[in-house]
């Protein structure tokens, strides 16, 4: 939960606004900086490639406009799970095949087990009475 107080603000002013109110511009963003910080470990600026924003508009006549969002980072592939990876590989099943086979055995065990333990409980008895 520390991470959610970071916030990394930056803010354009434009002086050739339109009469009419309707400007059209471009800001440019520089994300380096949050990439940095997230290579170090001190912040949680992108996460899966992405990048959360707000944008605000203040002027004359305009109290606030907010957008929010998110910045997808060019050429990122999520990377594939684990188990993605093993049952592309095939160790998949045969993990899921051993923890079958273990349960099997598990089960014989204790069955095998209780068995013996009456055997030897009407053996012990018959001994006992002759």
């Amino acid at each position: 939960m520390k991470y959610l107080s970071h916030k990394n603000s930056s803010s354009t002013q434009y002086f050739n606004i339109k009469p009419d109110g309707n400007t059209t511009s471009t800001i440019e963003l520089d994300f380096s900086y949050l990439q940095s910080l997230d290579s170090k470990g001190e912040s949680r600026y992108i996460v899966g490639g992405r990048t959360y924003f707000e944008a605000s508009v203040f002027g004359n006549d305009i109290q606030s406009f907010t957008f929010r969002g998110f910045f997808d980072q060019e050429g990122y592939e999520e990377p594939k799970s684990l188990a993605n990876k093993l049952k592309s590989s095939g160790w998949l099943y045969v993990i899921i095949a051993l923890c079958i086979a273990l349960v099997i055995v598990a089960i014989v065990l204790v069955f095998y087990c209780k068995n013996k333990k009456e055997e030897a409980s009407k053996k012990a008895n018959k001994d006992k009475l002759a």
